[in-house]
């Protein structure tokens, strides 16, 4: 999924890349605040976007959503493994292929987030991703960085729960996901200034 993140969650490498999806060390009470949402149920086929080439997309080839009836999603993200690739990448793609992680979904006024992380006693943090379901279509969305900073850097000054990244790069990490940072999407959740297309999926 995303680029910048740590060894052991090369797995979410394969659901979003780091232009699409936000890092959450932590989603605090949020994560019981999270439901299922219905719509997301079973298995997409990544699309792309209109007039993008589709290797250019960021995402997975196919995502699986199952209920695991304990509140959340078993979500799988799934890459081909062609005869060209390299021994230890498609060994690596493989053992990724199977990971399930847990996955659920708030509302934040009339908008909707992906919340995901690993599964109860796995390693890692989670992300967090804009998206909609029209019909048979799941849109995702990245967040402009650049917008978010500039509106916390004027706006939340003191905000301490979601704030610029440590070291290179320029993008919004969340550590706890608390009131402020609840706040805070609230405030960009439904502008588009914060938001643009990052893919699509169709429902199989």
């Amino acid at each position: 999924m995303c680029v910048r993140w740590r060894r052991h969650l090369l797995p979410l490498l394969a659901l979003l890349i780091s232009t699409s999806c936000t890092e959450v060390k932590d989603f605090g009470e949020y994560w019981q605040r999270g439901v299922v949402d219905s719509s997301l149920s079973g298995t997409w086929q990544k699309i792309g976007l209109p007039d993008e080439p589709i290797g250019s997309t960021p995402g997975a080839d196919v995502l699986v959503f199952t209920n695991d009836n304990r509140g959340s999603y078993s979500l799988q993200s799934i890459n081909p493994i062609s005869p060209n690739l390299p021994p230890d990448v498609a060994a690596q793609t493989e053992q990724d292929n199977q990971v399930r992680l847990a996955a659920r979904t708030l509302k934040v006024g009339a908008v909707t987030f992906l919340m995901v992380r690993p599964r109860d006693g796995d390693a890692g943090d989670g992300m967090i991703e804009r998206y909609e379901v029209k019909g048979t279509t799941l849109l995702e969305y990245r967040l402009n960085n650049a917008a978010a900073l500039d509106l916390l850097e004027t706006e939340y000054p003191e905000a301490e729960n979601i704030r610029k990244n440590l070291g290179e790069g320029r993008y919004v990490v969340i550590d706890t996901f608390d009131d402020e940072v609840f706040r805070v999407l609230s405030r960009i959740a439904g502008d588009p200034e914060y938001w643009e297309p990052a893919c699509q999926y169709q429902k199989m």
